[in-house]
């Protein structure tokens, strides 16, 4: 049945068990420092199906391991769900909306979580990740968050992929975050798609970037690969003023919308460079048509 309460809603008292809420209700009063459910110390449990609101966190997990958040919908909370000091969780197919704050939230020693096939929008942030390291962020739907769809900060190490985001303020950022991957994104309508600043060692591969107000800004970041990616009708495309590599001489360049250039031996780039604005940096091996690298699969520059 429902349940609406003041306080706490539940605090799961063992490890290994499953709460399947079977599509029921936990309504809080809105108290500070209040949870739905509140995860301590427990591994291998298993929440689902719940839905929850009006509650300061809606789930809360802390020193907790492998445990699974499935399909719940939590709505109308400060954060939707916090994760500290805990490993190798997932939290999937969850539906995170209207939260005041944040709608996902590792923070710090939140490590090897997945967090999947969620839908996160009209939040105040969508993602935050806070000192939190090897955490695999994919295959989310991600709209309409107030300030940012996915943040990074003080972390390492973290793949960002196969993300739909939209209608951002900003759709990724990293702030002092290093070695992680961006890839495989469709990141659009937002103020500015990807930023990096203070973050270095990123790859950031085969993301479509488009109609957004700046595609992507790094400043000041350094040693950052940004390649095989699509560069479509943004005001701006792109801003540099750190020293990153924007092509690889294996694998290519990107594809700019609005350089057209040309190509006289046809192996599918352009003969000239594309100067990203800000700094020195140049995409010496800037493609002729959009996915270019995807049809050329042998690497040697003919498609």
């Amino acid at each position: 049945q429902d349940l609406a309460c003041s306080g706490t809603a539940l605090n799961i008292g063992t490890s290994n068990i499953v709460l399947d809420c079977n599509g029921h209700s936990i309504t809080g009063d809105g108290a500070v420092n209040n949870y739905g459910i509140n995860i301590q110390q427990k591994d291998n449990v298993i929440i689902k199906n719940c839905k929850i609101k009006n509650f300061y966190f809606g789930i809360r997990e802390n020193l907790g391991n492998s445990n699974q958040l499935l399909s719940n919908k939590i709505e109308n909370t400060l954060n939707g769900i916090i994760t500290t000091n805990s490993q190798n969780s997932l939290i999937e197919n969850n539906n995170i909306t209207n939260n005041s704050n944040i709608g996902i939230a590792l923070g710090v020693n939140s490590n090897n979580h997945g967090i999947s096939e969620n839908n996160i929008s009209k939040n105040y942030l969508g993602i935050s990740l806070s000192n939190a390291n090897y955490n695999i962020i994919s295959n989310n739907l991600i709209h309409s968050n107030t300030i940012r769809g996915i943040e990074s900060s003080v972390s390492i190490g973290n793949n960002f992929t196969g993300n739909i985001i939209f209608n951002e303020s900003f759709g990724i950022i990293l702030a002092l975050s290093n070695n992680s991957l961006i890839a495989n994104n469709n990141i659009s309508n937002s103020n500015i798609g990807i930023k990096l600043t203070s973050s270095n060692s990123n790859i950031v591969i085969i993301n479509n970037i488009f109609g957004n107000g700046v595609g992507i800004n790094v400043d000041p970041s350094f040693n950052n690969e940004i390649y095989n990616n699509n560069f479509v009708t943004n005001i701006q495309q792109a801003f540099d003023d750190g020293i990153n590599s924007w092509f690889n001489q294996n694998l290519g360049g990107n594809y700019w919308s609005d350089f057209k250039c040309n190509d006289a031996n046809s192996d599918g780039k352009c003969d000239a460079s594309y100067p990203i604005p800000g700094g020195n940096n140049l995409d010496s091996m800037p493609f002729v048509k959009v996915n270019s690298w995807l049809l050329d699969s042998d690497t040697d520059g003919a498609n």
